[in-house]
């Protein structure tokens, strides 16, 4: 949660380059730039400004209390719509999600 919170709210400040256009801000920097000054991979923090974006506050709350893990939020929840990530919390409930934690990413679609 913490990483995620300091990657964002960095990149806000620092404001991040788009492309090659020239006209978004003078001083904004690349993601390879952020990520070396926050010292993390830009992968990760591609998947964290990624969680960021397309995660319901729901499911933000499941990840900062360790209920779905920042892999689960990832590869999967951030692949569904908002709706489907809606849905799909109402169907299962927290309790479910919570004990599918420790479970293969496979064994979720064989509920």
């Amino acid at each position: 949660m913490k990483q995620r919170k300091v990657a964002v709210q960095y990149v806000e400040l620092c404001g991040l380059k788009h492309g090659q256009r020239g006209d978004y801000l003078q001083s904004a920097l690349t993601q390879q730039e952020i990520a070396s000054q926050l010292g993390i991979p830009e992968r990760t923090l591609r998947e964290l400004l990624e969680i960021e974006r397309k995660l319901t506050p729901e499911i933000k709350e499941l990840l900062d209390t360790g209920i779905i893990s920042k892999t689960s939020a990832s590869k999967i929840w951030t692949k569904l719509s908002e709706q489907e990530q809606k849905e799909l919390l109402d169907e299962l409930g927290k309790d479910k999600i919570k004990e599918m934690k420790n479970q293969s990413y496979a064994d979720w679609f064989y509920f």
